[in-house]
Order: C-alpha cells, then sequence, then structure tokens
C-alpha cells in the first residue's frame, strides 16, 4: 500500500506543481485506488520499490487536487468485487469493458489506439489483425477477466474456436509470445512498446490498427464519491492530458513514436 499524504501548506503545494496547475483547495479526501502490479503500469523496480505509470499519475493527482490516494493491489477479478462493493473508490487509467462497466461508473479521459503484436513467422506473412482473427491456427493472448483492447465479438469469436489464452500480467503475455506459445497480441501500443525493448522484441511484428479505439480513463464507486469529487478527478486528468502530462510521463517507458500513436483526440 502506497500512501500519499497532502502537503502541510497550500502554497508549498503551488509551488511544486507542474505547468502551472494550483489547488484551488486543500482536500482531505483520501481516495482509495485498486491497482494490478503489472509493469510498467505500477511494479517494484530493482530496489524493490513501488514505480510506473500509475504511481506517477496518482502522485500529479495530489499535486494538483491536494487529495491523498492510498493505491491497494490486487488481482482483477477482486478489483471488480471491491469496486462494485464500495471497498475501494477508483480505478485509474482503465481501458472501458462491459465487466467493469457492471462494477462502477466509467468517466473517459481519453481513446486509445491499438497495437497488433504478432511473431517472426506472422510478420513475414504481413499479418493485420483481420488476418490473425481468420487464421484459426493463431493463438491469441490476453489479460485473465479483461478483452481489453479487443472488443466482446473479436473475444468471443478466439475463444469460441479455441484460440484465446488468459495470462496475469503483460510481462507472462509477452514471454509466452517469445516461445511461440501464442502468436499474437492486441493491446497498449505504449506498453507492446516497452515489452519490445525489455525483451529485444526487434523482429516481432508491431502494427499499429486504427480500426478500433478503446475508451480510457477512470471507474469509481458510485455509492463511494460526490458529484464534486468526480468533477475535480475528471477536469485534473483532462487537463493532465491537455497540457501533456500524460505523454511525458509514458515517454520515460516507450518510444516518442509509442507516444505520438497512443492517444487520440475526443474534442
Amino acid at each position: 500500500m502506497v500512501r500519499i499524504w497532502p502537503f502541510i501548506f497550500i502554497w508549498t503545494l503551488c509551488l511544486n506543481m507542474p505547468y502551472g496547475a494550483f489547488a484551488a483547495v486543500k482536500c482531505n479526501r483520501i481516495f482509495r485506488v485498486a491497482v494490478i502490479q503489472n509493469e510498467p503500469l505500477y511494479f517494484l523496480d530493482k530496489n524493490k520499490k513501488v514505480t510506473g505509470v500509475m504511481l506517477e499519475v496518482t502522485q500529479e493527482l495530489h499535486r494538483r487536487t491536494g487529495c491523498s490516494f492510498d493505491l491497494i493491489e490486487m488481482v482483477r477479478p477482486s478489483m471488480v468485487h471491491r469496486l462494485k462493493g464500495g471497498s475501494v473508490d477508483l480505478s485509474i487509467l482503465t481501458i472501458k469493458t462491459d465487466e467493469l462497466d457492471k462494477a462502477g461508473k466509467f468517466i473517459r479521459v481519453f481513446k486509445a489506439n491499438r497495437a497488433l503484436i504478432s511473431t517472426p513467422a506472422l510478420k513475414k506473412k504481413n499479418y493485420v489483425l483481420k488476418d490473425v482473427l481468420e487464421d484459426k491456427n493463431v493463438l491469441v493472448g490476453g489479460l485473465i477477466s479483461s478483452p481489453a483492447f479487443l472488443n466482446e465479438n473479436e473475444v468471443s469469436l478466439l475463444k469460441k474456436q479455441g484460440r484465446w489464452r488468459q495470462y496475469p500480467d503483460y510481462e507472462s503475455i509477452f514471454q509466452s509470445m517469445k516461445r511461440d506459445q501464442i502468436q499474437a497480441f492486441v493491446g497498449s501500443i505504449m506498453v507492446s512498446d516497452f515489452y519490445f525493448k525489455k525483451l529485444g522484441l526487434s523482429d516481432f511484428g508491431f502494427l499499429i490498427d486504427r480500426s478500433k479505439q478503446s475508451d480510457a480513463g477512470f471507474y469509481y464507486a458510485k455509492q463511494r464519491l460526490t458529484t464534486h469529487e468526480v468533477e475535480l478527478l475528471s477536469s485534473t486528468l483532462a487537463q493532465m492530458l491537455k497540457d501533456g502530462f500524460f505523454q511525458k510521463v509514458l515517454s520515460k517507458y516507450s518510444s516518442p513514436y509509442a507516444v505520438e500513436n497512443e492517444f487520440v483526440s475526443v474534442n
């Protein structure tokens, strides 16, 4: 659990705010945030210190709003259960899914393109997503309890044909692909770019698929947040996208090419 306490003085908070953001009033709220250990979003570095995109985003939310955030690690099925029951308040930087829609209320912050990652053999065949879905010999990897960047029809097809393989985290997906246990993965451009570098996958296929964009933002427990709190978080996250904070953070874990293609304008 990581607790990020408010600064004592508002003027100290303001001096530390990047991009000219200011907290108008001190926030005494402590939000309980569900997170899943999944590099590079939230993980332990070589010194066993918590790091990742999620941590940096909540730290920035703290600086801009003055609110505190408890990051509570759990597995994905628990996140759905606890969000629905109100024992956690939020899940931040989450892709919109039908399952989570039943557990909490979703607020979109941005739309994200998706990447198709394929083995060298499929790359040589110039496979695009349509080819992957049509080839019954191709096994596709995904996260447990989440269609992520695939839509429900695509996942249903893969399940019906026995071609859908689920893993607890991204590391397992990409390691399995490296061993040719699966041949394709559809997911975040930034995350895929991160593992391309980490695991040396330069001979694998990496295609940006723009046929479907995924809504990304935050879920909240309807019984736990007030309208004002939802508006505060929503407007602050939107400003963080507008002034380049998200792009800056994602650049730490991926290439400029990935960051440039990750976001879709929702104007």
